[in-house]
C-alpha cells in the first residue's frame, strides 16, 4: 500500500477526499489528515508519505512553499495540488517548482481517482526500476565482470530492447556521462596468410588487453569481446584522440609481432540505443582494412570507387535477407541474392574485390543478429573460414554460388533444435501489433509484408508459437486497451473505437461482448458500481 497524506485547511474537503474513494481498493492507505502545511511538514518525516494531496491557498505556509520544503526533505514524494479555478495559473507555476499534478475545485471523484491511479502506477514502476537496479548492483558487486560483459555484449545486438532500459544501468556499465557513444573494433589475428589459403592464426589477446589497461587507465573507455573474437572498445568522451592512440598501437604492435593489427572506427552516436549502428559501421571499416591489408585505405579513397559501379547493400536489404534466413525461405533467399548479382553483373573485374567486402559485411550482419548456440571458438572459426573463402573466389558466378551456400548453412543452424526461431520473429510481430493497435489497416497481410513474409506462413507459425490465431491476438489486445479506456477515461464508445483501430462502434461492441461477456457500456457501469 502507498502512504497518502491529505493537507487542506477546510475540514469538509478533507472529509470528502477521505470518503469519496475506497482508497485501499486502489492501493493507498491514509496516514495523515492535516489542516495546515506547517503541521504536515512537522509530521512528514515520521509519517513518510509516498503521495501528498495539498491545497494551494492556505493561511500561514501556502501550498507551493510547502511543496518546495517537502521536496527538499523527500525528493521522491509525489505532490498533487488542489486549487480553485481562479488559481489555475498559480497551479501551473507550482508544477514547475515540484508539483506532480493538480486537481481543480470542486473535486470530481472520477478525476481524483484517475489521477491517483496514474500516480500509483508511476510510483510502482519507479520502485520496480529502483529495486531491479538495487538487485543488479548487489549482484554486480559479487559478479561484476560477468554482468558487465553480458550487458556490453547485449548492446552490440541490433534489436536489443534491454531487460533494463534505465540510464543508470547504462552509466554503470559504460563509464562516463553525457550523450556521446562511439565504438572502435580491433582485430589482432594473423591474416597475413589469408590469400594463400592457410589458417588464420589467433593473435596475442593478453598483450592487447594489458596495453589497453595501461593506456586507458583514467579514461571513460571500456571494452568487451564480441562473438567474432574482436575487441570492441566503447568510448563516451568526445576527445578520445583515437588517431594518436591507433598510430601508437600499430607501431607498438609491429615491434612485438610480425603481422599487423586492424581496426574499424564507428560513427559517433547520441543515444546508447544507437550503439549498434556505430558497431556496424566500425565492422565495415574493419572488414575493408583486413581485405586491403591497410588501416588507412579510407584516406586513399579506395573503397569508395565501387559506389560508382553498383549500389551498396542497404540496411533494408540486409534485414530482408536475415528475415528470409530466419523463416526458412530458401526460394526467397535465392531470388533476393540473384537480384543483387544481376545488378552487379556489369561491374569491372577490379571492383570484384569491393563487392566481396560488401558480402563480408552481410555475413557479419547475419551472424551479429543470430542467437547462435555454438561455442565461441567453433563460431569464430566458421566465420573466418567464410572470410577466407570469399576473399579467394575469382569470379562473380562462383561468388554468388558460395554466398548462397553460406546462407543455406546459417538457415540450417537456425532450424536446429537449439535454435530459438521462430519465437524471436513472433515476439517482434507481437511488438509490432501492440504498437499499431490504433491502425485501422492492421491486418495479417500488411504485417506479413512488413516482415517480408508470406501471409499463410505467418498465419501458420503465429498460431504454432502463440497458441492463438493472428486475428485472435489482435482482438484480445484491442479488448484489453478498450477495458483500460472504459475505466480510466470518459471517452464515448465511438471515440474508444477510433483509439483501437476499429472504424465501426457496433463492431467494437460485438467483439467486446464475445470476449468479455457483456457490452462495453455494461462493463463500465458494473465497474463504476463496484467502485
Amino acid at each position: 500500500m502507498l502512504r497518502l497524506m491529505i493537507v487542506d485547511d477546510e475540514y469538509l474537503i478533507r472529509q470528502y477526499i477521505r470518503n469519496c474513494i475506497n482508497w485501499e481498493e486502489i492501493g493507498y492507505t491514509i496516514v495523515g489528515e492535516l489542516g495546515s502545511a506547517q503541521g504536515a511538514l512537522r509530521l512528514a518525516e515520521e509519517l513518510k508519505p509516498d503521495v501528498v494531496l495539498t491545497d494551494i491557498c492556505m493561511p500561514g505556509l501556502d501550498g507551493l512553499s510547502f511543496a518546495g520544503l517537502l521536496k527538499d526533505l523527500n525528493p521522491n514524494v509525489r505532490l498533487i495540488a488542489i486549487t480553485g479555478y481562479n488559481d489555475f495559473e498559480y497551479a501551473q507555476r507550482g508544477i514547475r517548482v515540484g508539483l506532480d499534478n493538480y486537481l481543480l475545485k470542486p473535486i470530481d471523484e472520477n478525476e481524483l481517482r484517475k489521477v491517483m491511479v496514474e500516480v500509483r502506477e508511476s510510483i510502482l514502476s519507479w520502485k520496480t526500476q529502483e529495486s531491479l537496479f538495487s538487485e543488479l548492483s548487489d549482484y554486480r558487486r559479487q559478479n561484476e565482470p560477468i554482468v558487465r560483459e553480458y550487458y556490453l555484449q547485449k548492446l552490440l545486438e541490433p534489436d536489443f530492447s534491454g531487460e533494463l532500459r534505465d540510464e543508470k544501468i547504462i552509466d554503470s556499465i559504460l563509464p562516463g556521462s553525457g550523450n556521446f557513444f562511439e565504438v572502435l573494433v580491433l582485430s589482432f589475428d594473423d591474416f597475413s596468410a589469408l590469400l594463400s589459403g592457410k589458417e588464420v592464426k589467433k593473435g596475442n589477446r593478453e598483450w592487447i588487453e594489458k596495453y589497453l589497461e595501461e593506456h586507458f587507465r583514467n579514461k571513460s573507455i571500456t571494452w568487451v569481446s564480441d562473438k567474432f573474437g574482436h575487441l570492441v572498445l566503447f568510448c563516451r568522451e568526445r576527445d578520445c584522440f583515437w588517431d594518436k592512440f591507433l598510430s601508437e598501437l600499430e607501431n607498438d604492435w609491429r615491434k612485438n609481432f610480425h603481422f599487423g593489427i586492424y581496426y574499424g572506427r564507428g560513427t559517433p552516436e547520441h543515444s546508447w540505443e544507437d550503439i549498434y549502428k556505430s558497431y556496424m559501421y566500425a565492422n565495415k571499416q574493419l572488414n575493408a582494412a583486413v581485405a586491403f591489408g591497410n588501416n588507412q585505405y579510407w584516406k586513399e579513397k579506395k573503397y569508395f570507387t565501387f559506389k560508382e559501379c553498383a549500389d551498396l547493400l542497404s540496411m533494408e536489404d540486409l534485414k530482408r535477407l536475415y528475415t528470409y534466413i530466419e523463416t526458412d525461405s530458401p526460394e526467397k533467399i535465392e531470388m533476393l541474392i540473384k537480384g543483387w548479382f544481376q545488378e552487379w553483373n556489369n561491374i569491372r573485374m577490379p571492383d570484384l574485390f569491393y563487392l566481396k567486402i560488401q558480402l563480408l559485411n552481410a555475413v557479419f550482419y547475419i551472424y551479429s543478429r543470430g542467437e547462435n548456440k555454438e561455442d565461441s571458438v567453433s563460431f569464430q572459426k566458421k566465420y573466418k573460414d567464410y572470410y577466407q573463402q570469399i576473399v579467394q573466389i575469382p569470379t562473380l558466378k562462383l561468388l554468388q554460388e558460395y554466398f548462397l551456400e553460406i546462407c543455406g548453412t546459417i538457415m540450417k543452424t537456425f532450424r536446429s533444435p537449439n535454435s530459438v526461431r521462430p519465437s524471436t520473429l513472433i515476439f517482434s510481430v507481437k511488438e509490432y501489433i501492440d504498437s499499431h493497435l490504433e491502425d485501422t489497416d492492421l491486418s495479417l497481410g500488411k504485417t506479413a509484408e512488413k516482415f517480408y513474409l508470406n501471409s499463410s506462413y505467418l498465419s501458420r507459425i503465429f498460431k504454432q508459437e502463440a497458441g492463438i490465431s493472428f486475428i485472435e491476438y489482435v482482438n484480445s489486445q484491442r479488448v484489453e486497451k478498450i477495458k483500460f479506456l472504459l475505466l480510466n477515461t470518459d471517452l464515448k464508445i465511438y471515440e474508444i473505437a477510433e483509439r483501437v483501430g476499429i472504424e465501426n462502434a457496433n463492431y467494437l461492441g460485438i467483439i467486446f461482448k464475445k470476449m468479455v461477456g457483456c457490452s462495453p457500456y455494461e462493463y463500465r457501469s458494473q465497474k463504476m458500481k463496484i467502485d
